[in-house]
């Protein structure tokens, strides 16, 4: 006994792919358009998250020297220029990176007054890490956008399998089976494409934007801590001075 050659085997794949463009018509460009969209707002992602590196390591613990550095901000304040030399190499754009700009304006304060709450709350920052969490939740929004296309694809390849496909020739049922089955690929093949893409960019999007966002804010909020508990430290006074006439 013979066993038949796969349906799909007999298939031209790239005159497929052409059918799925010319049965969504004008959708395909919202398809291609919603594609786009959602991977320019996964690089903008990565590019804000990119811009925002933390440079403690604080799942080592920071170095003695870096804890000193921390200190003298706190109870001697610190400018700009001081913190991109201390903390970040020297770097002219530390004041746009999320802990550069906290310690900036930590060292700025008004050190004869309790710091004051948006210190403490770190509002700025904290709006800043909404921003790059609104980036990560419209992509993933735009992904899931993405299988809704694609299941319209289907639909329109199930309309045209039944509305296409003539019953009525009994002689050739085989041929004309076998032409209903293309359709039904045709109409499976964008739901499989759209929804591969939907967990390709979840994946991306979870395991580099929305992870590294939760990392900030954890490393921010130890920073917070740090410059807290160092702020509540005594002051060591300085050493008295010593008479060159004594001895």
């Amino acid at each position: 006994m013979t066993t038949p050659a796969p349906l799909l085997g007999a298939i031209d794949y790239t005159e497929t792919i052409f059918m799925v463009w010319r049965s969504l018509g004008v959708f395909n460009y919202l398809f291609i358009l919603n594609f786009v969209a959602v991977v320019g707002f996964l690089l903008r992602g990565w590019l804000m998250v990119g811009r925002h590196l933390c440079p403690f390591d604080f799942e080592r613990g920071l170095p003695p020297e870096t804890v000193s550095q921390l200190a003298r901000l706190v109870h001697q304040g610190a400018s700009a220029d001081d913190v991109a030399r201390q903390f970040f190499a020297g770097q002219p754009n530390a004041a746009r990176n999320l802990f550069g700009h906290y310690l900036i304006r930590f060292g700025r304060r008004d050190r004869q007054r309790p710091p004051a709450p948006s210190l403490a709350q770190a509002t700025d920052e904290n709006i800043l890490l909404g921003t790059i969490q609104n980036v990560s939740t419209t992509t993933r929004f735009l992904a899931n956008v993405l299988p809704a296309l694609g299941l319209l694809g289907t639909l329109i390849g199930m309309f045209n399998a039944f509305y296409g496909t003539d019953f009525t020739k009994g002689e050739a049922l085989a041929g004309t089976m076998q032409t209903l089955m293309q359709y039904f690929a045709l109409a499976l093949f964008t739901t499989i494409v759209a929804v591969l893409l939907k967990v390709a960019f979840d994946l991306l999007n979870h395991f580099t934007v929305e992870l590294y966002v939760a990392h900030l804010r954890g490393n921010l909020t130890r920073l917070r801590t740090l410059l807290y508990d160092l702020l509540e430290e005594p002051v060591a006074a300085p050493p008295p001075a010593v008479d060159a006439r004594e001895g």
